[in-house]
C-alpha cells in the first residue's frame, strides 16, 4: 500500500516545532492547519509530534546491545488494543566529522557534472559536529534520519531489546571510493539513496528536503525529496512506518523533468551491522539463487569481475557464511528464485529482510569486506559492515532510461527478524526457516506484525501439524516436529494461510 494515499491529520495536543536557528531546542507550538503536499517544501517540516521523555542522544563509545530474550512459543492471543500511534519529532546528534566541507570545489565542465569533487590536501581532521535528526517511532522500531547528509535512514533500533540494525561510522570520513567521476563518498552508513550514477551516486552527502505526512490509521512516513541537477531527475523517497509493527516501507519514485530521454541508476544501498557496531563471524547471507555474477574482489581464489560464481558453496566454501570470506566480495544476483535478500546474526539473533517487486526492481547486490582487511579507508575505529543493495538495473553496468516527463517508481519492504534462527524463504509478510536433522524438524516462523493464521506440515501426503498460528514482530512461532523413521529424505510441505484462506508462504524443507 502506498503511503501516497496518507493525508496530514491534525496535530495532536503534544506538537514541537523544529528552530531554524536553535533547532536542537524544543518547543510547544500552536496547532495550524495541516500543509497540503501541493504546497512549497522547506528545508524543515513545521510540526512533528515527539514522545515527551525523549532526550538528544549521541553515538555511544561502546554499544552493548541487550541479549535477545529466549521465546519458545506463540503468544496465545493477539493484543486486543490499538497501539499508539507512531511518533515522529526532530532530534539531535554529534557525530565526529573529517572537515571534507572546505576541500571541496567543482570542474562542471573537466568533471561533467555540477558535484563537488574533493581537493584531498585540504581535508581537515575530524572534530565533533552536531546534526539534525528527524525520528520515526513506533512500540518496535526507531527510525532516525539525516535529511542534510544524502536524506539516508541513519539507524534502525529493535526496541524490544535495543539492538541496532544499521551500521553507523564512529567518524564520518571521506573515502575514495564512488563514482569515478566524482572521486570520493562520504562513509557515513544507514541506507542510502544513491542516484543517477553507479558506486554510491552523486547525492547521498547532498541536503535532501524532508516532509512528514499521517495517516488516518496512525501510520506516518518521512518523505526525502532533491532534484537531480545532471540529468534533471526529480527523487521522492518516501520511508513510511505503521503502529505496530517491526518493519518499514521505502517507495521511491524517479521524475525525468527534462525533455529528453535520460540514461540513469538508482541503488537503494543499506549498510548493515544487525546487532552492534561492526560484522561477527556468525553472520550468514541469504541471496536465493544458485550462482551470481561477481562485481569485484579482493579474494584471488575466487572467479573474477564479470564472472558467474556457483553460490552458496564454492570450491568447498559456504560463501553465505561471513567466517569463510577474505579479503572483499561484491557481487550481483539478478536471477533471485525469489524476491527477497536477507543478512542474520547466528549468534544475536537478529536480522533484516528486504522484500521487491522483481519487475521493477531489477537489481540485488551484496558487499562486505572480510576480517583481514585494513579499513583506515573508510573508518578510524576498525569497524566493519556489510551493504546489501536493490537497484532498478540488474547491475552497476546496465543503465535504465527514463522517457521525457515520465516516471518510475516501486515500494518495497524492510523488516526485523529476531530469533528467528535463519531464513528458508521470504516474502513481506513473514520469514520462515525449517531445519531438518536426522528425524526431527525444527520451524521458526516470524512476521513484521501481529498475526493470526494456520500452519499446514505435510509430509508424503500425512499431515504433521495443523493448527492455529498466533505471531507477534517480538515473538517468533518455534516448533520441534518428530518425522517418522526412514522419511529423511521425503520432502516436507510447509504452508501457512491467512484469515481469508490465502496462501502466506508455502515452501518445501
Amino acid at each position: 500500500m502506498r503511503y501516497a494515499t496518507l493525508r496530514p491529520a491534525s496535530p495532536s495536543p503534544e506538537l514541537v516545532a523544529h528552530q531554524p536557528t536553535d533547532w536542537p531546542t524544543i518547543a510547544p507550538a500552536t496547532q495550524t492547519a495541516p500543509a497540503t503536499h501541493s504546497a512549497a517544501h522547506t528545508a524543515t517540516p513545521p510540526l512533528v509530534t515527539r514522545p515527551p521523555t525523549e532526550t538528544p542522544f549521541e553515538i555511544p563509545a561502546s554499544p552493548e546491545p541487550t541479549p535477545m530474550a529466549t521465546t519458545t512459543a506463540s503468544p496465545t492471543a493477539l493484543p486486543t488494543t490499538d497501539p499508539e500511534p507512531v511518533w515522529v519529532y526532530w532530534d539531535e546528534i554529534k557525530i565526529d566529522t573529517y572537515a571534507y566541507e572546505e576541500a571541496r570545489y567543482t570542474d562542471p565542465n573537466g568533471a561533467g557534472h555540477p558535484y563537488p569533487l574533493l581537493n584531498w590536501d585540504r581535508v581537515g581532521p575530524p572534530r565533533p559536529r552536531t546534526y539534525r535528526t528527524l525520528v520515526m517511532r513506533n512500540e518496535y522500531l526507531e527510525l532516525t534520519f539525516l535529511p542534510d547528509l544524502g536524506g539516508r535512514l541513519y539507524q534502525c533500533r529493535y526496541l524490544p531489546t535495543g539492538q541496532t540494525l544499521l551500521y553507523n561510522n564512529r567518524t564520518i570520513k571521506p573515502t575514495r571510493w564512488g563514482p569515478p567521476d566524482q572521486g570520493w563518498w562520504l562513509a557515513v552508513g544507514g541506507i542510502e539513496f544513491a542516484l543517477p550514477v553507479e558506486e554510491h551516486g552523486y547525492l547521498t552527502a547532498e541536503p535532501w528536503t524532508p516532509d512528514v505526512i499521517r495517516g488516518d490509521d496512525g501510520s506516518a512516513a518521512v518523505i526525502m525529496r532533491i532534484e537531480e541537477q545532471s540529468r534533471q531527475i526529480a527523487a521522492e523517497v518516501e520511508i513510511g512506518l505503521r503502529p505496530g509493527e517491526a518493519g518499514f516501507e521505502i517507495n521511491s519514485t524517479l521524475r525525468n523533468l527534462s525533455d529528453e530521454s535520460r540514461p540513469l541508476q538508482y541503488w537503494i544501498n543499506a549498510m548493515l551491522s544487525p546487532g552492534g557496531h561492526g560484522v561477527e563471524p556468525t553472520w550468514r547471507f541469504y541471496y536465493p539463487t544458485s550462482d551470481v555474477i561477481v562485481h569485484s574482489r579482493g579474494d584471488e581464489s575466487l572467479p573474477d569481475a564479470f564472472e558467474r560464481m556457483p553460490w552458496p558453496i564454492y570450491d568447498g566454501r559456504d560463501l553465505s557464511r561471513y567466517d569463510t570470506w577474505h579479503s572483499r566480495l561484491g557481487f550481483f544476483a539478478p536471477d533471485l528464485d525469489a524476491p527477497y535478500t536477507a543478512v542474520y546474526d547466528e549468534v544475536a539473533r537478529i536480522g533484516m529482510v528486504r522484500t521487491f517487486p522483481p519487475v521493477i526492481a531489477r537489481g540485488a547486490k551484496l558487499f562486505a569486506f572480510g576480517q583481514d582487511v585494513d579499513t583506515d579507508a573508510y573508518t578510524d575505529d576498525d569497524s566493519r559492515y556489510v551493504e546489501m543493495w536493490g537497484g532498478l538495473t540488474a547491475t552497476f553496468w546496465d543503465d535504465f532510461t527514463l522517457a521525457p516527463q515520465a516516471a518510475v517508481g516501486w515500494q518495497e519492504n524492510w523488516y526485523v527478524i529476531a530469533d528467528c534462527q535463519g531464513i528458508s524463504y521470504a516474502n513481506e509478510k513473514a520469514a520462515a526457516y525449517a531445519f531438518r536433522e536426522g528425524d526431527e524438524l525444527s520451524l521458526a516462523v516470524c512476521a513484521p506484525a501481529a498475526r493470526q493464521w494456520e500452519i499446514e506440515i505435510a509430509q508424503d501426503e500425512h499431515d504433521l501439524i495443523r493448527r492455529s498460528l498466533t505471531l507477534r514482530p517480538d515473538v517468533p512461532f518455534h516448533e520441534r516436529i518428530a518425522l517418522a523413521p526412514g522419511s529423511e529424505t521425503l520432502p516436507i510441505a510447509i504452508r501457512i494461510i491467512d484469515e481469508t484462506g490465502r496462501i502466506v508462504i508455502s515452501f518445501t524443507a
